[in-house]
């Protein structure tokens, strides 16, 4: 019976997997609420243990070491998700689905779910009139934004029992640029008869004389990193592939034969000797590695800008 390899190499991805993540996608803007997901189908797998075996170990396929204990599926699989988890934090670019909620207003306390990451408030800068609701995400590319919230720094709700100042919800009028984070808001203004309280926050003469920036009133809760694992760029997953085989091959060439320059297998007139590139500070796969390692660096060389943030800071 021919066995059935799964991967993007083999044309044949994985679309199994890591339902979990599917999950996050599908988060909903409440706790533990989810939109309908598609039945018996995952998130994907970005490089399975298939081709971790079979192509970048050479088939090497039992990944056997000498005490008979094997490298597992799950432990591949272990590894891929430390790798890209790694990789989307060098690179400030979100892969795996990651549900970031904003930090409770003040000093208040918020429930959010065990798979969430807090996420700070921005700042309001005074910028154009048109641009005061601007704000670049800190995390790239955006799968879904859930809320946006704006504090308003100006205003305060003079008939409320509240100290807080009143919140308004830019969702109505959200812009969403998703692959750079950029969120944006068309703007609440009104005048005469539907003039809005809140517009104060973007006349001319509040611009003009008011505070040029203000702490923590934007707050967002949103969804980053890719929707599914096929849309994940090729080239990301090849370095995720990269990564993984110089790991695995490093523990692999110790569990084979850690650091033996040579040995020899003696039986009466029958002598066996075999010389190996191995030292104490060379492994088994060691060229192999130091070839993977070339790729990588050529990789960073050719398509690290494309996914690191440029930031600049003017003193």
């Amino acid at each position: 019976m021919t066995r059935t390899f799964k991967g993007f190499t083999y044309n044949n991805p994985d679309t199994i997997a890591h339902r979990d993540l599917l999950q996050i996608v599908y988060s909903g803007k409440e706790l533990h609420t989810l939109e309908t997901m598609p039945e018996s189908i995952g998130w994907g797998s970005l490089v399975t243990s298939d081709e971790i075996r079979y192509s970048l170990m050479s088939g090497n396929g039992r990944l056997t070491t000498v005490d008979g204990s094997q490298i597992t599926n799950e432990n591949l699989d272990g590894f891929v998700d430390q790798t890209v988890r790694a990789l989307s934090e060098e690179l400030e670019h979100d892969i795996y689905p990651t549900l970031y909620r904003h930090r409770p207003t003040g000093n208040g306390h918020r429930m959010i779910e065990p798979h969430a990451k807090w996420y700070d408030a921005h700042d309001y800068q005074q910028r154009d009139p048109e641009k005061n609701f601007y704000i670049n995400l800190r995390h790239r590319p955006i799968i879904k934004i859930l809320k946006w919230d704006f504090v308003n720094p100006i205003n305060r709700d003079q008939n409320s029992s509240s100290e807080r100042d009143p919140i308004i919800d830019l969702m109505p009028r959200l812009r969403v640029t998703y692959d750079t984070g950029i969120v944006q808001s068309v703007g609440i203004i009104g005048g005469g008869a539907q003039f809005n309280r809140n517009a104060a926050m973007r006349s001319h003469r509040i611009l003009s004389y008011g505070p040029t920036k203000m702490p923590n009133c934007y707050y967002l809760d949103f969804i980053s990193g890719y929707d599914q694992a096929s849309r994940v760029p090729a080239e990301l997953r090849e370095l995720v592939g990269l990564i993984v085989a110089i790991k695995v091959m490093s523990i692999y060439g110790d569990g084979r034969a850690a650091g033996v320059a040579s040995f020899s297998i003696s039986a009466g007139v029958l002598h066996e000797s075999v010389s190996t590139t191995q030292s104490a500070t060379s492994a088994m796969y060691g060229a192999r590695i130091l070839e993977l390692k070339v790729q990588v660096k050529e990789w960073y060389e050719r398509h690290f800008n494309r996914y690191k943030p440029i930031r600049m800071a003017i003193l």
